[in-house]
């Protein structure tokens, strides 16, 4: 999900029903017992009760999530002692931005690479195509992220919070 959520955060899942995540939202699924994905959402299919997610990077929509592999809603996340909330201030209208952005790039990007991945040294070219087809919504999600983050602080008698709060947690020490 990256650069909306970086590598590495430590992130808030609030549980909602099934029914309420929307477009744009980024959710948490399991398509296995060991195999988790923070996606974002870029449609729904209705008829079969299910999500399409998307990674923000990824040139494809990911297998359908069902009711029963549906694990919440992102509602923020940390990054050593910055957070991020995305229901909130210039990220609350973002998601949907986002999944514009990302559906458009797999939507002119994949038939043209497809194409091209026919031809003799269109590899490479299919594969920068696909790269600069994201930049635009790399560039509005990294600004949003950056212009969204704020300062957070553990608690003065120094138990650990987690980002509901306001509060970061405090960062690992190699024993």
């Amino acid at each position: 999900m990256n650069p909306a959520i970086p590598d590495g955060a430590i992130l808030e899942i609030e549980p909602i029903l099934f029914e309420h995540a929307g477009f744009g939202d980024v959710v948490m699924a399991s398509y296995g017992p060991s195999w988790y994905v923070i996606h974002r959402v870029v449609g729904r299919d209705r008829s079969a009760d299910t999500l399409l997610t998307k990674g923000d990077s990824l040139d494809a929509v990911d297998p359908r999530v069902d009711r029963a592999a549906f694990l919440g809603r992102v509602a923020g996340y940390v990054v050593g002692r910055r957070q991020v909330w995305l229901k909130r201030g210039l990220m609350r209208g973002a998601g949907p931005l986002l999944s514009v952005f990302s559906l458009a790039s797999m939507g002119v990007a994949s038939p043209l690479c497809r194409m091209l991945t026919r031809t003799r040294g269109g590899v490479r070219v299919a594969r920068l195509i696909a790269r600069a087809s994201r930049v635009p919504g790399w560039v509005v999600a990294w600004c949003l992220v950056f212009l969204s983050q704020r300062p957070c602080e553990p608690r003065s008698n120094g138990q650990d919070r987690g980002p509901s709060d306001g509060h970061c947690p405090e960062e690992a020490t190699a024993p």
